[in-house]
């Protein structure tokens, strides 16, 4: 069984047809016999107001038809517990990263989901997180 969570930049490659990245998401029900791939919803607001932004209708319209394919996946309070105690813990490190990526990072930890993203000098700086790079070779 498998659990995907979608970083913002990797919807945003989907999105300009890379493919690379289009071919490792087509290749995931060959991995397993039960697959979830959802979208955080921070990963969601990312995406969305860059989109909006821009101005960007074509995408927006691809991203909306994405999101009905892919369910995006609610913060709840375990989530919201979880991305604290690593803020405080990176915090304390000296080794803050983006608020946003936290709560991505906790969504997959509760979850128990790998995060597909193409922000590796933020992610693994969380040992616990589960994440593979779907933008170059090599993975995590």
């Amino acid at each position: 069984m498998g659990f995907y969570a979608l970083d913002a930049n990797i919807v945003s490659y989907l999105l300009d047809r890379r493919l690379d990245v289009q071919r490792k998401l087509r290749e995931l029900p060959k991995r397993d016999d039960m697959l979830t791939v959802v979208i955080p919803s921070v990963a969601y607001y990312e995406v969305l107001r860059g989109l909006l932004f821009k101005d960007a209708r074509n995408k927006l319209r691809m991203f909306r038809h994405f999101c009905c394919t892919y369910d995006v996946g609610m913060m709840d309070w375990d989530c919201l517990s979880a991305a604290a105690e690593i803020y405080a813990r990176l915090r304390k490190m000296g080794k803050l990263i983006e608020d946003a990526d936290i709560q991505i990072a906790a969504f997959c930890i509760v979850n128990n989901m790998t995060l597909i993203t193409n922000n590796a000098g933020h992610f693994n700086r969380i040992p616990e997180l589960k994440w593979e790079n779907w933008a170059m070779e090599g993975e995590h």
